[in-house]
Parts: structure tokens; sequence; C-alpha cells
């Protein structure tokens, strides 16, 4: 039928996604709301793939070093996420957890957009999402006809 069995790439962990499309390196943007409140931008970008206690800490360093508190004397506390790259389709809510952002973050540095397309369509669904993304992803074909074939391959 055809000269060469299309193979499906899977992208396990010694074989990133790297080799063949971009790496993704998400990031968000967290802004001292005292500072936005009073007209000035003051945040961070942060890597979103440290962990939580990383980015807890680089948002805790942002929040002292604000003018706001600078001039007036109280202490920045609260925060918002202003800006974010590098989650595919995945829209950030401006107070998502940092739990959920290091989650998608993993995820996407382990799958690429593959996995972040998937969250943009099934939401957010717990603590086991890398694992249920890899018991569902079925792999990567060149084209729909090399995939639909490779599906009658395995049906007969």
């Amino acid at each position: 039928m055809h000269e060469q069995e299309p193979t499906p790439r899977f992208y396990e962990h010694e074989v990133t996604s790297a080799e063949t499309e971009p790496r993704l390196s998400p990031r968000i943007y967290a802004a001292s709301l005292s500072d936005y409140n009073n007209g000035i931008l003051h945040g961070r970008w942060i890597d979103a793939t440290s962990d939580i206690v990383e980015m807890q800490q680089a948002i805790s360093e942002m929040l002292a070093t604000s003018p706001t508190t600078a001039r007036h004397g109280e202490p920045a506390e609260e925060w918002a996420i202003h800006d974010y790259d590098d989650f595919g389709d995945i829209r950030v809510d401006e107070h998502q957890s940092l739990a959920t952002i290091a989650k998608w973050a993993e995820g996407i540095e382990r799958h690429g957009e593959a996995f972040a397309a998937w969250v943009a369509h099934v939401g957010e669904t717990g603590d086991d999402l890398i694992e249920q993304f890899e018991d569902r992803y079925q792999g990567e074909w060149e084209s729909i006809e090399a995939y639909a074939e490779y599906l009658l391959d395995e049906l007969s």
C-alpha cells in the first residue's frame, strides 16, 4: 500500500520535543497590585518551571522592592499575574495558583505544545494531570493521512 510504514513519534523522557519543535519556556509576569493601583508597573518575570517555593520566593522578593512601599511605608502583599509566555493554548488567569502553574509548566517542559493543547481542551483535571495526558497521548504523525493509515493498520 505504501513504501514506508508511518511511525508515530512519542516524546519520551530521553527524546525531547526540542528535537522536533522549538522548546517552550513557560514563564509568568507577577506584578505588585499596590503598585499597579498607584499607577506603577512593578513586577518580575518568573520561570514557571521552577518549583513553587522558588516562584513564591521570587514574588516575595519583588513585593519587598515595591516603589509604593518605599514611598508610603505600607508593605506590598498582593500580587497578580499580568502576563505569561510559552504556555501554548493554555490561558493563565491572573490569580492562577502557583501549584497549577508549576504542573502545567512541568507538562509543557516534558511534552511540549501537545500537552498545552490538551490542557486547554480538557481544562484543569487534578494532581495527576501529566499522567492523564501520558495515558491518552497517541503520538504525532506527519499528516492526517499518515495517522489514518496507522489506525487502519492497527485495526486490521
